[in-house]
């Protein structure tokens, strides 16, 4: 599955360390499906179309599709428990996530 959806650097990323392994799978794995979410392609267009870059644990989107991104877009981690993590992406900064919770 990492070979199939991320480029080489996303996978040195990811494999860097095998004690974070699956935490950064999970980062780099939340910030496509978010980004790809909030153009409204959801999972239409597969993962490995989208690169990114990681400085100091910043990730910036790269290009899309083969094509350098010029805007800029912020990805906010949230995780309502220690058993989910998940990203949010968007152009705006934000104060605040709000999270419900629906019983």
């Amino acid at each position: 599955m990492i070979k199939m959806n991320f480029n080489t650097f996303e996978q040195e990323y990811i494999n860097k360390t095998a004690t974070d392994r699956l935490h950064r799978f999970y980062k780099f794995w939340t910030i496509k499906e978010a980004f790809l979410k909030a153009i409204g392609e959801g999972m239409r267009i597969t993962p490995d179309k989208l690169e990114f870059t990681c400085k100091n644990e910043e990730f910036k989107l790269q290009s899309f599709a083969g094509i350098i991104e010029s805007e800029e877009w912020i990805f906010s981690d949230f995780s309502p428990n220690d058993e989910y993590k998940g990203t949010l992406a968007h152009k705006n900064n934000l104060n605040t996530i709000k999270m419900l919770k629906f019983n």
